[in-house]
């Protein structure tokens, strides 16, 4: 559904009442189509939430702050695999298509095959996301980009799934890395002499802290490049010595003891396409005021001896504003080789800035530079 002019209403009653809605409940549009709402949803004392929405019944479904939408779906037009995946109409031939919901697909797939030149309103997709994955994303309030789009990571994966085909997220967006502690004495428990068990981590997004101190410019390549060092911890006992620690431990000698280890991140599995997220707001959501230099050919660690896996920028993510939940996204895209910078539903300008105190999620791929426009979409 795509809000007309024609189909807000002004309630007056939003300026007295606060309504809290937990049950579904259904209304119809002028355009007779309904809509299903399952969500809690608190409609505020604020008349202009009713102007860029629709307000009925204390239910609430809005069209205010898409910005962060609308840099999710212009930073997923770069990755040429989904693209194809819509444009190839493969999933709408599957056998389990037109028995298997599939709301993200869907709305993805209708956002994609908007004509050149044409808008399209992300607001229906932020709806379908909030209602499948039961987060509090669709009231009209700022969100966090990066974990939208995780969000919608998840659910497509959920949706691939069911429809039987291939899961592109796991194919060429998720990356793998093994998490590797040792001993600093010789490696092993020092007692018991075996090594600490390794662990698997599998993102779909590399989200990537900045130093608890940091002033001046840092180089985005730099910072990757420490995450993967290895560093010293704080001393931990052996699992393998006290493996109930906490639960029927009898505070042994061997349990008692901790020591120093060291801790060491390697790539084992590559994307075809690395997000990356720059961690820039501190615990308590506070924008930490530290400059990013993005390489425009980013080399990561190499693991096995041989030259680290390079990846090209395609684009980059902005976050105006302080906070994590207030400010505005805009998004640096590669269109026909020429970098633009995409605010909502403003014409795109030919502008460039990756040094910045504002990037925040950033787009490299393993291939060339895609050159076909980006996506113009439609924000309120």
């Amino acid at each position: 559904y795509k809000r007309e002019e024609s189909d807000s209403i002004d309630d007056p009653s939003c300026n007295k009442q606060e309504f809290k809605k937990s049950k579904k409940d259904s209304f119809k549009t002028s355009t007779s189509k309904t809509i299903q709402v399952t969500r809690n949803l608190l409609l505020r004392n604020n008349t202009n939430c009713c102007k860029q929405g629709l307000c009925k019944n204390g239910i609430l479904y809005c069209e205010k702050n898409l910005c962060f939408s609308n840099l999710v779906v212009n930073i997923l037009d770069k990755i040429d695999t989904l693209k194809d995946f819509f444009k190839s109409n493969e999933w709408k031939n599957n056998p389990n298509a037109t028995e298997v919901n599939a709301p993200i697909l869907t709305e993805l797939d209708h956002i994609f095959k908007t004509e050149l030149n044409q808008q399209a309103s992300t607001g229906k997709l932020r709806h379908n996301v909030a209602t499948e994955s039961g987060k509090d994303l669709g009231n009209g309030d700022q969100q966090d980009a990066v974990e939208y789009l995780d969000t919608i990571f998840e659910l497509l994966q959920e949706e691939f799934t069911v429809l039987g085909v291939s899961n592109l997220v796991h194919d060429n967006i998720q990356f793998s890395e093994v998490v590797k502690k040792r001993f600093i004495s010789n490696g092993g428990c020092p007692i018991c002499h075996m090594l600490p068990d390794d662990r698997m981590d599998k993102k779909n997004i590399f989200r990537l802290p900045l130093p608890d101190i940091a002033r001046g410019e840092l180089s985005l390549e730099n910072l990757i490049h420490d995450y993967y060092s290895e560093k010293t911890q704080p001393a931990m006992r052996c699992a393998k010595c006290c493996p109930d620690h906490g639960k029927q431990c009898k505070s042994s000698s061997s349990c008692r003891t901790e020591w120093d280890y060291t801790e060491k991140r390697e790539i084992i599995k590559n994307a075809d396409y690395l997000i990356i997220q720059v961690l820039r707001f501190n615990s308590a959501g506070h924008k930490l005021g530290v400059t990013v230099i993005p390489e425009d050919i980013l080399t990561l660690p190499s693991t096995n001896g041989d030259n680290g896996d390079q990846f090209e920028i395609v684009s980059i993510g902005d976050h105006e504003g302080d906070t994590v939940v207030s400010g505005h996204y805009v998004v640096q895209t590669i269109a026909n080789k020429t970098w633009l910078t995409v605010d909502d539903n403003k014409r795109p300008k030919k502008k460039r800035q990756p040094k910045s105190m504002n990037n925040y999620c950033l787009l490299y791929t393993s291939d060339a530079a895609d050159d076909t426009p980006c996506v113009d979409l439609g924000g309120r």
